[in-house]
């Protein structure tokens, strides 16, 4: 009863307006870059609190309140922060002045969104949908769409893309690297509280700040977490007959 409480605390936070951006001043202090990297990461927590049973109606929940208009053209002050960051990349009527602007506008016209790829994402995470390959290839499509170059996220949506295969070790490097990503760059998200309390059930952090032993590293953690995923492991169950066996289990 106690779980299901706050996984409804955390629903009911979510469906709250976005965090970050209070207004269409707060999307001016990102630069173009720091505006993708930023939604690539929300789309890479989403992805691995949708693999996390307990996690996969905060994932869906999120998911779907983004991409509830229909499209990203408007700024709405009760989207979720991912809605907000959408917008001001790819929205038609987007006005948003990047910081770093010279390098912004480069940005910006490099970028060829495809709405289709986005929502195919974000519905695919409405209803927890668990298809590894599936997920594999929309991550990679968002990254290209997006142009993320940072080698923390690319190592962190590679992981996230096969995290049925993940060992605990792996799992623990993936999330608590995610974690710190977001408490150095999104703070005030409204994923981070899901990625907190994910964070410390697994024991993946230390009160407030990630165990000095994860924190050390983290670029070379992450690699070398996906070289060992890299060189392979067991065929255990997949998530999706996990699910299944679960669901089954709860109608005995």
């Amino acid at each position: 009863m106690k779980s299901e409480t706050i996984e409804l605390d955390f629903v009911n936070d979510l469906m709250t307006e976005a965090r970050m951006f209070r207004s269409r001043h707060g999307l001016s202090k990102y630069s173009a870059r720091d505006m993708a990297d930023n939604a690539f990461a929300h789309m890479i927590a989403m992805q691995v609190l949708n693999r996390e049973f307990k996690y996969s109606s905060i994932a869906s929940t999120y998911a779907g309140r983004t991409a509830s208009y229909g499209n990203f053209d408007y700024f709405r002050s009760n989207g979720t922060d991912l809605y907000a960051m959408l917008h001001s990349l790819f929205g038609k009527g987007a006005i948003t002045q990047f910081a770093d602007e010279k390098n912004s506008e480069i940005l910006l016209k490099r970028m060829r969104p495809n709405m289709t790829q986005i929502k195919g994402f974000l519905n695919h995470i409405s209803t927890s949908g668990a298809n590894a390959d599936k997920e594999k290839r929309m991550l990679m499509q968002l990254q290209s769409m997006l142009f993320v170059n940072d080698s923390r996220l690319r190592s962190m949506k590679r992981l996230a893309g096969d995290w049925e295969n993940l060992t605990t070790r792996e799992k623990r490097t993936l999330v608590s690297s995610l974690y710190n990503y977001f408490r150095s760059n999104s703070p005030k998200s409204s994923l981070m509280s899901a990625l907190q309390k994910l964070s410390r059930e697994r024991d993946y952090v230390d009160g407030e700040k990630v165990k000095p032993s994860k924190a050390m590293a983290v670029g070379a953690a992450l690699a070398g977490a996906y070289i060992g995923y890299k060189l392979g492991r067991g065929k255990g169950p997949s998530y999706a007959e996990r699910r299944k066996n679960l669901d089954l289990r709860k109608k005995k």
